[in-house]
């Protein structure tokens, strides 16, 4: 008997799969479009693209859980995950069989029709030899019909009833289930916690290097900061410190955030460069930019699997480093100088800055076209108020519209036979009663065949007394047989309780 928790993981490993699944393709459509907006757009409306790229980044989580979580059918059609719904088919067919025992006889009742039309012996309307062998025939669709309870009815009165349920036990499937989404999820699992301890370390390795950091809060620097803060509007408070263990200035912290600068800028720059840099981290503070690449590292790790993920968030820092220098002219109205900073902090031998998991001044590639922006007097455009909304709306078209990845569900089996309403056991003359014309019989009497409009009332009567009979004695040995197979069942448990597991398997076995 399997554990609850191996339960628990058989039962989210698919819906688990499904999203997975979801998210790659729907990431995939968003992060596409993003990348080819940036090849139209090149350094053009940097605001406009930054949005893209934020809504690209988490448009794919949000789009595969509002599709799987809501049960939407997308507008253009879900794939169901392969093998699921067969194997979970498969894995409910005894469960069916079983359901399906107690409508055998009701499933039965056309063959037991044929067969009472056919079998008028005990009546003046006689066959002959060759309509008792169709008599036959129709008696064996009777029994194949209503196989379970005619079988183990025979079963029961030759006194073999055990062994057939023994056999039927033994032979029994035990429960399937797809294996290939367990595997998938487990996989999953695996390589996420690999890449978030390493995100892990990344962070403990910065916590490391700002051990040692001290406040600035007295000084020409600290009263820079203040009055930078002060043109910022900014209410709450941000502190400001210093560490020798820093290669370039950055901002981070969330809840509390913080700047925090190298000894050397303290020290070195002149104070033209010192307001600079203080503008410029200020800026990614006010803009919230630790907060997003914090973000945007998480999903990188924990869905590692959608490359353009890393694309994404490397495209973010770079548009967060424009943005920041055009808010850093604003609050100083020095392009020039922002300029001559950014090539001054570039000189510095910057050994660890690719390792720190928060934004830094003077990193990355594009140091370069950002010190021409800034020489040629570019700035970026104000993003307009309806760009957002637009945004939102195309991630829930994305949603509704984009095909999606399903469990599935167990295909029903359709009935061999049209399932035809029978009455309870009861006395035949009120089966007969209930009875309606049948013109599709034809009655055999010797050599004198007729169908069903040529009897008489009398004889109409007679033949519908018969077929009542008939289903009456099958429903009842049904009956009868359903009992002795929950009997012989009852009774193999019992042993099996008494013997133990294993004496049990080998009784079984050798039953």
């Amino acid at each position: 008997m399997s554990q609850p928790w191996i339960d628990i993981a058989l039962t989210w490993a698919a819906p688990t799969a499904a999203w997975m699944l979801t998210y790659l393709l729907h990431s995939t459509v968003l992060l596409g479009l993003a990348a080819a907006a940036t090849l139209v757009l090149r350094e053009r409306r940097p605001a406009l693209q930054e949005v893209v790229w934020k809504c690209a980044l988490v448009g794919g989580i949000a789009t595969a859980t509002l599709q799987l979580g809501a049960g939407w059918t997308p507008l253009a059609g879900a794939w169901e995950l392969p093998g699921v719904a067969e194997v979970e088919a498969a894995a409910d067919e005894p469960l069916q069989r079983e359901e399906s025992t107690g409508t055998a006889a009701a499933n039965a009742s056309p063959a037991i029709d044929r067969a009472a039309a056919l079998d008028v012996d005990r009546e003046p309307l006689a066959v002959t030899a060759g309509e008792r062998l169709a008599a036959a025939r129709a008696a064996n669709e009777v029994e194949s019909a209503s196989l379970p309870l005619v079988e183990s009815a025979a079963t029961t009165a030759t006194g073999g009833a055990l062994g057939t349920a023994s056999e039927a036990a033994a032979t029994s499937p035990a429960p399937a289930f797809s294996a290939w989404p367990l595997l998938a999820v487990a996989a999953w699992l695996a390589f996420a916690a690999v890449f978030a301890a390493r995100l892990g370390a990344d962070y403990l390795r910065l916590a490391v290097r700002l051990r040692e950091r001290w406040p600035v809060a007295d000084g020409a620097v600290a009263a820079l900061f203040g009055r930078l803060l002060g043109r910022s509007g900014r209410r709450r408070p941000v502190s400001l410190s210093g560490s020798e263990r820093l290669p370039v200035p950055i901002a981070w912290g969330l809840a509390r955030p913080e700047v925090s600068l190298p000894a050397r800028v303290l020290s070195d720059l002149s104070p033209y460069h010192q307001e600079s840099i203080l503008a410029h981290e200020l800026a990614h503070v006010l803009r919230r930019d630790p907060a997003w690449l914090a973000a945007a590292r998480a999903i990188e790790a924990a869905l590692f699997f959608q490359p353009l993920n890393r694309v994404a968030r490397r495209r973010l820092a770079e548009l967060a480093e424009v943005h920041c220098d055009d808010r850093a002219v604003e609050l100083t109205g020095k392009p020039l100088e922002l300029a001559r900073c950014l090539t001054e902090v570039a000189a510095w031998r910057l050994t660890g800055v690719a390792a720190l998991p928060v934004p830094s001044m003077a990193s990355g590639s594009s140091l370069g076209r950002r010190v021409r922006r800034l020489v040629d007097g570019e700035r970026g455009e104000r993003l307009p108020r309806w760009v957002r909304p637009a945004a939102a709306v195309a991630v829930l078209a994305v949603a509704l519209a984009a095909p999606g990845i399903t469990r599935g569900k167990p295909t029903p089996q359709e009935p061999a036979d049209e399932p035809v309403a029978t009455e309870p056991i009861g006395e035949p003359a009120a089966a007969a009663a209930a009875e309606p014309d049948n013109a599709g019989w034809v009655i055999v009497d010797g050599d004198d065949v007729r169908s069903w409009d040529d009897l008489t009332p009398e004889e109409r009567e007679r033949v519908r007394r018969q077929v009542a009979e008939a289903r009456v004695h099958a429903q009842r040995a049904g009956v009868e047989a359903r009992e002795a197979l929950r009997a012989a069942l009852d009774g193999l448990r019992q042993r099996r309780e008494t013997l133990g597991a294993d004496g049990g398997r080998e009784a079984l076995e050798a039953a």
